[in-house]
């Protein structure tokens, strides 16, 4: 059995989860789903929230938080995130998916943490509210999230080489989003510098900076209404290297259980 496992349970503006673990114990990167729901699809592959020793948290939209509240109040799992991100989960109309605070741990950007045998660094990523990725170490092998960014960093660009395995947004379809029916603040604030990566864009850092290195590369976060599964993985065969295996995460259920 490999040493490392990982499922998506969702990823789309609907609701994002991913699970990342060892045989014994694992983590799960935000948790945008509820946390029944969550509880389910964990189950489904012998996964219990027992055996779940942290969350960490990217930001503070909906689909990405909406299970906090219940998880960290019901199960008192630990949520590892930036001081900017617990404080809007505490604000407003995001106060319903508000993380308990005895269960916060707070975290900043380039300073590593640990949590079991994982070596975790948040990085900035520009968004339109406060956002960061995670760089996980587990043992020789790096494992990469950086979804709902507006553009790369150069701290992206250099992890991107570092990389066994990438988690990336590859949001819309730039075409689809320009003749499709959003209004015209919303495309706006899609393709500007703190929205989404669109396919070309987020091709571009892989043809750019991915290496032989790249085992497997996850594309999240599709649009539902301004991008397709074929699209994204037609592009993407195009400029991976040429060993690295392309996988499209579905928006609304979970993969198989994958030994990386």
């Amino acid at each position: 059995m490999s040493d490392l496992r990982f499922i998506s349970l969702a990823s789309g503006s609907s609701g994002n989860c991913y699970y990342l673990g060892t045989e014994h114990y694992g983590i799960l990167i935000d948790v945008g789903l509820s946390q029944r729901r969550i509880q389910k699809m964990l189950a489904n592959v012998c996964i219990t929230y027992d055996r779940i020793y942290g969350v960490l948290l990217t930001h503070a939209h909906a689909d990405h938080v909406r299970g906090a509240n219940s998880i960290s109040n019901r199960l008192h799992i630990p949520f590892y995130s930036t001081s900017e991100t617990f404080a809007l989960t505490s604000t407003g109309y995001r106060s319903q998916y508000e993380v308990s605070y005895p269960e916060r741990n707070v975290i900043k950007p380039l300073e590593p943490f640990e949590i079991g045998e994982f070596k975790i660094t948040a990085f900035e990523l520009p968004h339109d509210v406060y956002n960061v990725g995670y760089k996980i170490e587990f043992r020789d092998k790096i494992f990469t999230v950086a979804t709902d960014l507006g553009e790369s960093t150069e701290y992206l660009n250099k992890l991107i080489s570092e990389s066994d395995y990438l988690v990336l947004e590859s949001n819309y379809d730039y075409d689809m989003l320009l003749n499709g029916s959003y209004t015209y603040q919303l495309k706006q604030r899609i393709v500007g510098n703190n929205g989404h990566l669109n396919n070309k864009m987020a091709a571009e850092l892989i043809e750019k900076h991915a290496t032989d290195r790249l085992k497997r590369l996850f594309l999240c976060h599709l649009s539902a209404h301004n991008n397709t599964p074929e699209i994204v993985k037609d592009i993407f065969e195009t400029v991976k290297p040429a060993n690295t295996r392309v996988e499209v995460l579905p928006r609304m259920h979970p993969t198989l259980l994958l030994d990386l």
